[in-house]
Formats: structure tokens, C-alpha cells, sequence
């Protein structure tokens, strides 16, 4: 990881902790888990152009379409 990256990375998990009732270790899961890294690590000038609060809500937005899918599956195969 370059240091350009690592330094978004770090920004993006700080305005996730001062803003988000979540703890450190949830919150870096979420966001190295997401793909807004692979973005972040294919295309750094690309991520860059929007603000940490962006891909903080990409990131939830994301996370959250996968619970929604994990539950609905759930849900059908009745557990």
C-alpha cells in the first residue's frame, strides 16, 4: 500500500471513529473489507477527488446491501 493510500485509508477510518458509534477494530474491517480500497489501490487520484465522508457512506451503503442480502437468504433457506 502506498503511502497516499495509507494516508486516505487513515482518513477515512478517523471520520468513521469521531462519527460513528463504532469501535477501531469494526471500523478498520469495514473499511479494508470494502471495495473502496481496491478502488483506492487501482486508481488514487480517483478516490481522492471526494471527501472521506463519501466513501464513509459508500462503505455503510455497501456493507449494509450485503446484510440486507445475508438476511434475505437467510430467511429462505429458513435458519
Amino acid at each position: 500500500m502506498s503511502e497516499k493510500v495509507r494516508r486516505y485509508d487513515d482518513l477515512i477510518i478517523e471520520y468513521m471513529l469521531e462519527n460513528l458509534p463504532l469501535e477501531k477494530e469494526l471500523v478498520i474491517s469495514l473499511v479494508h473489507k470494502s471495495s473502496v480500497m481496491e478502488i483506492l489501490k487501482e486508481d488514487e487520484e480517483f478516490i481522492g477527488h471526494y471527501p472521506p465522508d463519501y466513501w464513509v457512506e459508500y462503505i455503510l451503503n455497501e456493507w449494509n446491501d450485503i446484510l440486507k442480502q445475508t438476511t434475505e437468504t437467510l430467511k429462505r433457506i429458513k435458519i
